[in-house]
């Protein structure tokens, strides 16, 4: 058995997908469950928006409870955001493994490292919209320091890198899928593998994996109700895309628009529900949109993560059960935490990272995508086309 520990749902679900399409009985939990070993077993941690305490915390209970496992792999965010050392250095303590060979970078989304230094669509970290991410710091592009490591921490190109000086965390240049493969046959016993999407898929392959089935992006067939949740954008956003949207008959567009944290209080709430309960009960695709003109912190996050919760809480509590799409993982832990949805199984998976799952107990299906990820063709016809 695998098993991959990752820091929010929509990470898990992406490496989920790629067990999927290499035919792998895999399973996203939310918590280990003794004697249950499918071959890949993916634990989100929920930590990504956490304190470091609380998430080393996790992190330490998780790899204390992982069942015997073939191998272990620790997804992290490909750019950075979380707890990326802390969560690496205690998985390391907790598991008594030595050294930690991270590889963050997803060439195959054109996020690489070359030379220490972080791009995406060869520009600088720093100077993407990744900036103004709260869950993470980009003052610089510089991996060492993005990762901020408490322990000895180095860059090494795949070509010069000594399996007998090895520092407690490596972090691996690579702007190319085939360095990635390079990279697979350094690993050995004492080496605990992490990084990205990109990084864990060249290790199936290493393995002798056959990932043959292709995602089918433009395969998403209305079958049922279905609720599309879009992340908070501001203002100058909602002009742009105001005029964006199908006006098909059964596809409705909802803008919920705050001016501060202060206004996600119980009575919005209610209102809200009520809103979106008439529109899934009077058309087959509600989409939501969220606007503020409040500045992008960690507290707006977290407060409408949870604000996101209760409304779907609220809906389900209707008798109303739409197939749920989601951006953004952080919400997606909020959502199954708050319904008590513990295990999930992927069904489909759209293009890499955006992959629907079914809850195993109450047979509840949700698609979900990161937030920094493009929607599939089908789901932007959904949202953008005047017809599909």
């Amino acid at each position: 058995m695998i098993a991959v520990i990752a820091d929010d749902f929509s990470g898990a679900a992406e490496i989920a997908g790629i067990g999927f399409r290499c035919r792998l009985k895999c399973e996203v939990v939310t918590e280990c469950i003794p004697d249950h070993r499918p071959d890949l077993l993916v634990i989100d941690t929920n930590t990504r928006s956490s304190s470091e305490s609380e998430a080393k915390e996790r992190i330490k209970k998780t790899a204390l409870n992982l069942p015997e496992v073939n191998w272990i792999y620790k997804k992290t965010d490909s750019v950075f955001r979380g707890h990326v050392a802390a969560e690496l250095e205690t998985l390391l303590e907790t598991l008594d493994i030595p050294s930690a060979l991270l590889i963050p970078a997803n060439p195959s989304m054109g996020r690489r490292i070359i030379h220490g230094i972080y791009s995406v669509d060869d520009r600088l970290l720093h100077e993407t919209t990744f900036s103004e991410d709260p869950e993470g710091s980009y003052a610089s592009s510089d991996v060492i320091e993005l990762l901020n490591a408490s322990c000895k921490s180095d860059v090494f190109d795949y070509s010069t890198f000594e399996k007998e000086k090895i520092p407690r965390i490596v972090i691996g240049n690579a702007d190319q899928s085939d360095h990635l493969k390079q990279w697979t046959s350094k690993l050995q016993n004492g080496i605990l593998p992490a990084g990205g999407a990109d990084f864990f898929s060249a290790i199936l392959d290493s393995k002798g994996f056959q990932c043959n089935q292709s995602p089918r992006e433009d395969c998403f067939p209305i079958t049922e109700r279905l609720l599309i949740l879009h992340g908070a954008r501001n203002q100058l956003e909602h002009d742009h895309e105001k005029t964006l949207g199908s006006q098909e008959s059964g596809v409705n567009h909802i803008e919920f628009i705050f001016n501060g944290i202060e206004e996600l209080n119980d009575q919005k709430s209610k209102e809200w529900i009520l809103q979106i309960t008439k529109s899934l009960r009077e058309n087959r695709v509600t989409f939501v949109r969220f606007y503020t003109n409040a500045p992008r912190t960690l507290t707006l996050s977290q407060t409408l993560t949870a604000f996101t919760g209760d409304l779907i809480q609220g809906i389900f509590y209707q008798k109303i059960i739409p197939h749920i799409i989601i951006e953004g993982g952080s919400t997606a832990s909020s959502i199954i935490r708050r319904m008590d949805w513990n295990r999930w199984i992927p069904v489909q998976e759209l293009n890499p990272g955006t992959v629907t799952l079914k809850e195993k107990e109450s047979g509840i299906t949700m698609t979900v995508k990161p937030g920094s990820y493009t929607w599939p063709e089908s789901i932007k016809r959904l949202i953008y086309s005047t017809k599909y």
